[in-house]
């Protein structure tokens, strides 16, 4: 049987929207478009926008705390503080004793795909958690 090799690539390789066929100058207009945008950095996206967008999603479980906060009491009659102090204690105890930033940056390499690291790294390298962990035992979370 004879095939005409260009004719079977472009009906099976090429790209299709819908049951629709779309045209070579169809996908030109749309790289020229995309080429006449202007730059992530207009719009305020930075490489780092990762972190931003981790820093985002960690103050929405923040802002959800807080709902969850004013609506006085949980399902099991416990307040918010009730709940918190039991989630504080959790922490705690699961929490090492002492962080270490060489085990840190070794179980958690600089990755420039996964931010959360490089978060990490500066926080032990600052010494966050340690002062995190202090303030919570002087207030009785131990």
């Amino acid at each position: 049987m004879f095939l005409d090799e260009k004719a079977l690539r472009n009906l099976t390789a090429e790209c299709n929207y819908g049951e629709r066929k779309t045209y070579q100058k169809t996908r030109e207009e749309y790289l020229d478009h995309i080429k006449q945008l202007p730059l992530p950095q207009i719009f305020n996206f930075h490489p780092n926008s990762d972190i931003t967008k981790d820093m985002n999603e960690t103050n929405l479980i923040q802002d959800s705390f807080l709902l969850y906060s004013a609506q006085g009491r949980s399902s099991n009659g416990q307040s918010f503080e009730q709940v918190l102090e039991q989630l504080v204690k959790t922490i705690m105890t699961n929490f090492p004793d002492e962080f270490n930033y060489e085990q840190g940056t070794e179980k958690y390499p600089f990755n420039s795909k996964e931010s959360m690291n490089t978060i990490l790294t500066q926080k032990l390298c600052r010494g966050i958690f340690r002062r995190c962990q202090m303030k919570l035992q002087y207030y009785g979370f131990r």
